[in-house]
Parts: structure tokens; C-alpha cells; sequence
């Protein structure tokens, strides 16, 4: 874990509470949808915004393409089934929805190259097939050549309902307006953006990048359109994807002429479920049935059916139980059923992938991902008792408890994993102190949260000398899956290479805790003045208190 400094961890929280005070003064919190304003009612009719079911706050923005698709950001629906969600086209103000309409999605198409662990290799980007057609004004796409028109500083327009303002040291956005924003971006070349610190290092084509300081989008922006006034008209360029903070460094957004054939072939009306995540599974022999529906008006042609597993030919397909082979003719429907076999310990994917003349990719492809593991063993479920709400797992090669330790595999062969899995951890901090047992840099314990990297921790760089020191996780969704994975380098000389955790707990988020003791303090207050600004002297008392609670793990 990142070692805490007490003045700094104050000064965080007087900058939160003051934020949330109630005698409306302003925080030195950056102001938005960051910089901008007010869209006219009207002016971007294709605008769509993604909602929880029989919710009005958008989560996610969009952009009507017609028909019944929306284009959206891969990384909003990551995971998302499409019943926990609903579009709302033609959104303005979440508050008066007379003039949008609500639609529910049937399907979902992910870029079946998109990572979520690994943003910054791009391919987000996703279309959503809706349950019915809809009436409303399409966006434009922009086309290769509208994009070469774009140069340094060119302004553009990012439209969304996304936080307005964000506080770099808790990293964390607040007020989200119900009524649509606009924001101008200045184009910020790729060769520039690259050389900004972090991930913008990793850019790569496929998307580009605008901003400045002040003006950007933010969290509840992504997945919303960017457009430009080109020769030809106003044009979608982009999809809201990333940034590092908002309006702190410039955003990254998805190209849309990059993948221009990539969304003709997904609102050519072939409907069907794309991708289904079966999660943790067991190895083994698996039966799956895929179904297609032609909603377009022409004859497509589906040929020489073909199942793969992690790019192995572990599947089957029994010619009577395949019906999608040959002429899908509009309005028809078909079944395939597939056989597979699970036959090692790893996160995976089967691939049923059809040849077809109907779409500019030449195939159509549809996969199930899947992450096989076995129980932990029972010791180590013991070991970790004291963390709530979760279910222990490992890859095989099999973490144990050494005395006070919780350790990985000490017999890895080079190039191989050693990884438990903690499956429904509720939202909070997991905390532990590691030591990486070997003296090879290449050796890595990498944790993930909910399928995204938050932290690769390496072997020793001097020799002797061990890594070691305290870590935490910070988890935000209600149920959780970390992944601590470690891996022997193929080329690590370190025999017994592997990882020691101590000290394992679990406890609320900074964040939480201090928002506890702000809605503790407005209570207080209101009882005793009856509302009004917070009382200093009881505020940094509380938030005080909220850092004595926190420093609980050191």
C-alpha cells in the first residue's frame, strides 16, 4: 500500500468537506461536463443515454445510429447483461423524458479484441441492438477522409451527462447533471498525446486524443459521442473511451472511421447473442447452443462452421444439430449446438466462427468466456475466514499456508501462473502486507479487480535485497472478484520463485468513511442550527476521526 503522510490526508479531506458543505461555496474542485455548458434542446437529437431499468440517471452515453443500434464504448456494457440496463434515445434532461424514448437492448456487441485489463490497447467500442426500431434523427459517422481533415487544436464537441466537476486527490466526481452538456476539446495529435506519463505511453491507432487543461469529459461521459464540423457536415470522430483524471490530462477516445466496417457488419441486421461470460467453471466436456435471427432484408449466407478453444480445435459440431449452415433468409431464425472441452485450469475463450460473403470481415463470430478453476484448499479457506461474503479458488498450481503466510506455488516451472481468485467480495479495501520471493525483476504478482490490472508488483531489482511492503486493493462494485496472480518469467533463473502475503483483511473504502462522518456532521449541525454551513471546529474533528479509523492498517 502507498505510504499515507497525515497533513496530506487531512488537506484531502477538508478539500472533501468543503466540497459538501452546505453554505454553497465554491471548491477548488475542477468545474465542467469539465468546462463546458448547457446543450440547446434540440441540437444533438441522436444523443443516448444509458440507465439502469425504471432509472433516470445515465451511466454511460451514446449515440443513435438508426434503426434500433446505438454506439457505445465496449468498456460501459463490459459485463453488463442486457437486461441491467435501458437506452433512452434522443436525451436531454433525464427530469423530462416526454420528448426521448425509452427502449430496452436485446444484444450486445463488444469488439471481440477489446481488454478490459489492458485499456490502452483499444478496440472500445460496442453496439447495441435495441429490442425495436426507433424513430429518431441518426448520427452521421465520420469517414476516413473527414478525420485526416482534423490538426492540432482543431476544436471539437464532447456532449454527455457526466460529472462537471472532479477532485484530483480523491479522484473522484461529483455533480452529474440531469440536463445535457456540451464541451469543446481541442485535437491533441497522437505523437503528442503519447508523451504524456502513464498509459498514454501505450496509445496506439485506432483512437486519438482531446482536451486541455479544465475542458474534458468525465466518469458518466464515456461511451458518448465527440463530433467535428467537417467539409461534409457535422460528424461523429470519436467515442468517449478513457483519461487519466478528468481535465487534468487530455482524453482518449475510440476512432470511429477506424472501425467503420466493424460497425457495418454489426448493424447489418444478423441478430444474436455475441458473447457470454460463463465465469468460473470447472474443466471438462460442455454443451452450448447458439441462435441467429436474419432482421435485414436480404438473403445471408453462413458457411463452414468452426469451434475453437483458446485457438485449439477442442470442439465439435454434430451436422444434425446444425441449422445455421447454408441461406438464412430474412425473418428466418436458426440453432447451432456446439461441443467443447475445458481441458486446463486458465481463463479462456470458445470461438464458433461462421465464413460469410455478407460482411466486409468475411466471418461471423460469436464466444463464450470462461475462467476454469478449482476450490482452494481448505486451509486456505481458512486462512481467509475473516473476509466477508467470498468464495477461495486457485489455477492448480496451488497456493497454501505456510505459518503466518499465505503463499503461492513454490514449484512453478518457467512461464507459468500461480493465481487465486477471491470471487464476491463485497465493496471496500482489501489490505496485506507481500514479499516476492526472488531476486529475478521478471517475476510479477499481478492483482486484478473485477477483470481491470490495479497493480503489478515486481521481483527484487538488487540481487539479495527481496521486495516487500504493505499493498491495498480498493474495490468499488458491490460484489468483487480479485485475482492475485503470480508468474515465474520464462526467463527466471529463481527456482522457488513465488509470493508470501501476510495480514490480510478487508475494511471500508476512504471514501465511504468519509462520507459517513460528513452525513454524521450535516446531522449534527442540522439538529443544532437548524442546516447552514458546517461548524469547523466539529468537521475537522470528525474528518480527523475518519483518518484515526482508517490508519487502522499502517
Amino acid at each position: 500500500m502507498t505510504q499515507f503522510y497525515l497533513p496530506g490526508v487531512i488537506g484531502a479531506l477538508l478539500l472533501a468537506s468543503f466540497s459538501f458543505a452546505a453554505s454553497g461555496m465554491e471548491s477548488d474542485i475542477t468545474s465542467r461536463i469539465i468546462g463546458g455548458q448547457k446543450s440547446k434542446l434540440n441540437t444533438w437529437p441522436f444523443m443516448v443515454a444509458l440507465n439502469r431499468p425504471n432509472k433516470n440517471h445515465a451511466f454511460c452515453g451514446g449515440s443513435f445510429l438508426g434503426d434500433r443500434y446505438v454506439l457505445t464504448a465496449a468498456h460501459c456494457v463490459q459485463g453488463l447483461k442486457p437486461a441491467d440496463a435501458e437506452v433512452v434515445v434522443g436525451a436531454y434532461d433525464m427530469n423530462d423524458l416526454s420528448s426521448a424514448e425509452r427502449v430496452t437492448i436485446k444484444h450486445i456487441y463488444q469488439h471481440k479484441d477489446y481488454q478490459s485489463a489492458f485499456k490502452t490497447k483499444g478496440d472500445d467500442i460496442a453496439i447495441l441492438e435495441l429490442t425495436k426500431s426507433v424513430e429518431k434523427s441518426r448520427i452521421e459517422l465520420a469517414s476516413q477522409n473527414n478525420f485526416d481533415e482534423l490538426k492540432e487544436s482543431y476544436l471539437l464537441t464532447a456532449i454527455g451527462f457526466g460529472y462537471r466537476k472532479y477532485d484530483p486527490i480523491l479522484k473522484a466526481g461529483s455533480d452529474s447533471s440531469p440536463v445535457l452538456h456540451q464541451v469543446g476539446v481541442p485535437f491533441v495529435p497522437l505523437t503528442q498525446c503519447k508523451k504524456f506519463p502513464g498509459s498514454y505511453q501505450n496509445l496506439r491507432e485506432g483512437v486519438f486524443c482531446a482536451g486541455e487543461t479544465g475542458k474534458d469529459t468525465c466518469m458518466g461521459d464515456s461511451g458518448g459521442p465527440v463530433l467535428f464540423d467537417t467539409n461534409d457536415g457535422p460528424k461523429q470522430m470519436g467515442i468517449v473511451s478513457w483519461g487519466n483524471g478528468c481535465g487534468i490530462y487530455p482524453g482518449v477516445y475510440t476512432e470511429v472511421s477506424h472501425y467503420n466496417d466493424w460497425i457495418a457488419d454489426h448493424i447489418k441486421g444478423l441478430s444474436y447473442r455475441q458473447s457470454e461470460d460463463l465465469g468460473i467453471i470447472q474443466m471438462g466436456n460442455y454443451f452450448h447452443t447458439f441462435t441467429f435471427t436474419n432482421h435485414s432484408s436480404e438473403t445471408i449466407r453462413l458457411n463452414n462452421p468452426k469451434v475453437t478453444v483458446d485457438g485449439l480445435e477442442l470442439g465439435y459440431i454434430d451436422p444434425n444439430k446444425d441449422q445455421c449452415s447454408g441461406d438464412l433468409e430474412p425473418d428466418a431464425e436458426c440453432s447451432i449446438e456446439i461441443s467443447y472441452l475445458i481441458p486446463r485450469y486458465k481463463q479462456g475463450r470458445v470461438l464458433l466462427e461462421f465464413d460469410s460473403d455478407n460482411f466486409r470481415a468475411g466471418k461471423v463470430t460469436a464466444w463464450l468466456d470462461y475462467h476454469a478453476l478449482q476450490d482452494a484448499p481448505q486451509e486456505v479457506s481458512q486462512y481467509l475466514s475473516t473476509l466477508p461474503g467470498h468464495r477461495a479458488y486457485d489455477n492448480g498450481n496451488v497456493w497454501r499456508v505456510s505459518g503466518d503466510d499465505l503463499r503461492s506455488a513454490t514449484n512453478l516451472g518457467k512461464d507459468q501462473v500461480s493465481e487465486l481468485v477471491l470471487e464476491g467480495l463485497p465493496r471496500g479495501e482489501l489490505t496485506f502486507n507481500y514479499w516476492v520471493h526472488s531476486t529475478e525483476f521478471l517475476d510479477s504478482l499481478t492483482i486484478y479487480v473485477n477483470g481491470v490490472v490495479n497493480q503489478t508488483i515486481r521481483g527484487s531489482k538488487s540481487g539479495d535485497v527481496l521486495n516487500r511492503g504493505p499493498q491495498s486493493v480498493e474495490m468499488y462494485d458491490q460484489r468483487n472478484i480479485v485475482r492475485l496472480v503470480y508468474h515465474r518469467h520464462q526467463y527466471s533463473q529463481q527456482l522457488d520463485s513465488h509470493v508470501s502475503l501476510t495480514n490480510i483483511k478487508h475494511q471500508k473504502l476512504t471514501l465511504d468513511l468519509i462520507r459517513e462522518e460528513l452525513e454524521l456532521l450535516r446531522a449534527m449541525n442540522a439538529s443544532q442550527s437548524g442546516g447552514g454551513s458546517i461548524d469547523f471546529g466539529v468537521g475537522f474533528g470528525l474528518l480527523v476521526l475518519a483518518w484515526i479509523r482508517r490508519s487502522r492498517y499502517q
